[in-house]
């Protein structure tokens, strides 16, 4: 699926049903959402609370593979992607609202990757320190 519409269906996703969801939904509930075909470019990222630093819960099959991380278990973000979800759920945590995302890195290989990324603010049925985001991701590389 184009990394544009990844987004789009996200964003429209949370202003039509995860608004309605926010302060009611559970973290397993949200979760399972990943388990289906049609999220399967999506994840939940949090920040640690102590360490500051992005974690990645969980992420859909097709997420994992965009990221490189299939099979990894607990799911750990690639150095090149650190700083991106750090901002993307720090920024959309902190003002309620969705941020998307979108760049080009350059790789060691000499390829370049356009990625997409969209960070929707989620609140949680738990009691937990966690702030967490829900979101989609997908990439591809172009040769330079």
């Amino acid at each position: 699926m184009d990394i544009r519409r990844q987004t789009d269906r996200a964003h429209v996703y949370w202003t039509q049903t995860l608004s309605q969801l926010s302060r009611n939904i559970a973290l397993k509930q949200l979760a399972s959402i990943l388990d289906t075909e049609e999220w399967s470019y999506g994840f939940l990222s949090s920040i640690h609370p102590v360490e500051k630093s992005p974690l990645l819960l969980r992420c859909g099959p097709d997420c994992a593979r965009a990221l490189g991380i299939q099979g990894v278990k607990p799911p750990q973000l690639p150095d090149r992607y650190i700083d991106s979800f750090k901002q993307g759920c720090v920024e959309a945590c902190a003002t309620g609202i969705a941020v998307r995302q979108e760049g080009d890195l350059i790789l060691d290989d000499g390829q370049r990757e356009l990625f997409r990324a969209i960070f929707i603010p989620v609140e949680l049925r738990e009691e937990t320190p966690l702030v967490v985001a829900f979101g989609t991701f997908n990439c591809k590389r172009t040769q330079l």
